[in-house]
């Protein structure tokens, strides 16, 4: 009997597997197409980009500037949020990326790319005469926050390894260093920066 099953299996091996898997593979879009389409969403999000940078700074920052220059604080925050906002969102998902559900790990990455490149208009900023002082100073802070991260890793995997024998700095460690350095140039925004211009 079971000399029977095992001849079974080896000839519906042989014939390329059950009915279903073959219709299911035979069914599924072919590579080519999926490539095609990953390139087109790249050139759309390259072009959004570039059309969206002047509108940034020649539309959006300026009438920005303009409704929250005088409130002190809160101007620096609204121009922080493009790249603060992107970071920290990253920083949370670096953090929590194993405990979120497989299906939903596109979109959130998706989203934090969409951010990313949100706060990447903000590079490089122009003349601060246009802008009040402290918006400007957070669109600087936003810029910051955006590769502060890079020196911030190096600083706690320096600070870490007296206590341990790996340079390798685990995954919430890398979230709350992402996060951590994002809001520290917000408070830099808020006070110092101000200064510089």
């Amino acid at each position: 009997m079971a000399s029977q099953k095992k001849r079974r299996n080896r000839k519906r091996n042989r014939h390329g597997g059950s009915p279903t898997t073959s219709a299911a593979y035979a069914a599924r879009p072919p590579r080519e197409a999926e490539s095609g389409t990953r390139v087109a969403l790249v050139i759309a999000a390259v072009v959004g980009w570039i059309a969206l940078f002047p509108l940034f700074w020649f539309v959006i920052a300026p009438a920005l500037s303009d409704a929250v220059g005088t409130v002190p604080v809160l101007d620096t925050i609204v121009g922080w949020l493009p790249g603060g906002l992107a970071m920290v969102y990253t920083g949370v998902l670096v953090m929590f990326w194993d405990e979120i559900p497989q299906p939903r790990q596109g979109v959130h990455a998706t989203t934090a790319i969409v951010l990313g490149a949100i706060g990447l208009v903000t590079f490089p900023g122009l003349d601060a005469e246009a802008m009040h002082i402290g918006y400007f100073a957070g669109i600087y802070a936003s810029i910051l926050s955006m590769i502060a991260w890079l020196p911030a890793f190096g600083v706690v995997a320096l600070a870490r390894r007296p206590f341990t024998s790996s340079w390798e700095i685990p995954r919430r460690w890398k979230g709350a260093t992402i996060i951590g350095a994002a809001v520290l140039m917000l408070f830099l925004g808020a006070g110092v920066m101000r200064t510089w211009f």
